[in-house]
């Protein structure tokens, strides 16, 4: 749990993260680095505009922030 706290101030210091447009995301038992404009809504997004579908189903078993 320290640990994780501690790489989470670490990433939050580090320039990498701004530079690439990074977002950190304290989880379940997870830290999540993923990039700021993109998550689960985009990426449904991008997939449905390439195709014709009669019928989408997304879930999912948690927020995204």
């Amino acid at each position: 749990m320290k640990l994780a706290k501690r790489l989470l101030e670490q990433l939050a210091q580090s320039p990498i993260v701004s530079e690439l447009g990074l977002q950190t995301i304290d989880g379940n038992k997870v830290i999540e680095v993923k990039k700021a404009a993109y998550n689960k809504g985009t990426a449904a997004e991008q997939y449905i505009e390439t195709g014709d579908y009669d019928f989408v189903l997304a879930i999912g078993d948690d927020t995204t922030r």
